[in-house]
């Protein structure tokens, strides 16, 4: 039976997380999927010297390629945003986080020392046993377990998600330390949310843990979004895909097909601030986010930015700023986050507007400004 890992692989070839390397040494994310004028649509990274590999933000990434690959700095027309575009040409290794997993769990079997040893064996124990109950395996080899094989205990809908998920950053590169997060990826919605529905029951029971405030303070600052921390880590914690098994923070994003107002071109307007209403949250968790909203003018808010993905639910009201965009089916769109960081822009769940158009305090408010003060 073939995965949806498979499916979506066979159709794009590169997929958004996977990572790519050149002959020079520098090592890219993929942000998009697939191949366009000839180049793979990508964030630099990484950068490997003698003693490694070295992280780079994304100043310094940029100050790197215009200084080595200018004609790497690529004006994408669909989305009318620069990337980073790597021809296809010169791609010497593509790092595929589903691939890395299973060769993980092929060098368990052969009794060699995978990177991900812990991980691995939960995945074997519960694959083996089929039923195993909570209390069974320590907690981290329980969590790692249940992503793997889709506890039947515990998950939504039973079965298992072997194949549908791999590791991404640092341990997908041979890059990871002791303290490292680990990056897990998931390919398809429903699988998504199948695995975001085992880590909430498994935090509920106390099989894995909620971060503590240090690591939403890390998890934060790394971020460097435009919401204060309050608003940042209130918006997170209910999405459950952010979670600490045995002291290592585990972070679960989604892979699918994009959704269709992503493959619409749109050009830039201006800056724009709006206040609205979701209407439709499908594809929430998808890369990118969409949000359709209900506004005068605009007709939905897109962002490729991890941060906003999951931001807000059907009914909620938000405030978001970005770039407003006129698409060519004749829509118009807010794009939040068109930088990694997405400096002057944002997405965050606020109350509904008071008549005269202001908006007024809610419960979640004051959280923010009980937790800020």
């Amino acid at each position: 039976m073939q995965t949806v890992e498979s499916s979506l692989r066979q159709r794009w070839g590169y997929l958004a997380k996977d990572f790519v390397e050149t002959a020079d040494g520098q090592l890219f994310a993929v942000v998009v999927h697939g191949v366009e004028a000839g180049r793979v649509l990508t964030s630099l990274r990484y950068t490997r010297r003698s003693e490694g590999l070295r992280k780079l933000g994304s100043l310094e990434s940029q100050q790197l390629l215009q200084k080595q690959h200018p004609d790497w700095l690529y004006h994408c027309p669909r989305r009318d945003v620069q990337l980073h575009g790597v021809p296809e040409s010169c791609v010497i290794r593509h790092y595929r986080p589903a691939a890395f997993l299973e060769e993980q769990r092929q060098l368990y079997r052969a009794a060699h020392h995978p990177t991900l040893a812990p991980a691995l064996k939960a995945i074997r124990q519960h694959l083996d046993a089929g039923n195993l109950e909570t209390g069974q395996l320590e907690a981290g080899q329980l969590a790692a377990g249940q992503l793997a094989a889709g506890h039947p205990q515990t998950g939504p809908t039973g079965g298992g998600l072997t194949g549908e998920w791999g590791i991404t950053g640092s341990h997908l590169l041979g890059a990871a330390g002791a303290d490292s997060d680990i990056d897990c990826v998931v390919y398809g919605m429903k699988n998504f949310l199948r695995a975001q529905q085992l880590a909430q029951n498994a935090m509920e029971r106390g099989d894995w843990q909620g971060l503590t405030p240090e690591q939403w303070q890390a998890a934060y600052q790394r971020r460097g979004c435009e919401l204060s921390l309050a608003e940042y880590s209130w918006h997170e914690r209910r999405k459950y895909n952010k979670f600490s098994v045995m002291g290592t923070k585990i972070d679960l994003s989604c892979v699918d097909n994009p959704p269709p107002e992503a493959l619409i071109a749109g050009e830039k307007i201006g800056k724009t601030q709006l206040l609205a209403q979701v209407v439709d949250d499908t594809h929430a968790f998808a890369s990118p986010a969409v949000y359709r909203v209900s506004h005068p003018r605009i007709q939905s808010v897109l962002s490729g930015t991890p941060t906003y993905a999951g931001q807000a639910v059907v009914g909620e009201w938000i405030q978001a700023r970005g770039w407003e965009e006129h698409t060519l089916d004749g829509s118009r769109r807010l794009v939040v986050g068109t930088s990694r960081e997405g400096s002057d822009e944002w997405l965050k769940v606020v109350s509904a507007p008071a008549v005269d158009g202001k908006v007024g305090n809610r419960e979640e408010d004051a959280v923010f400004r009980s937790e800020s003060g």
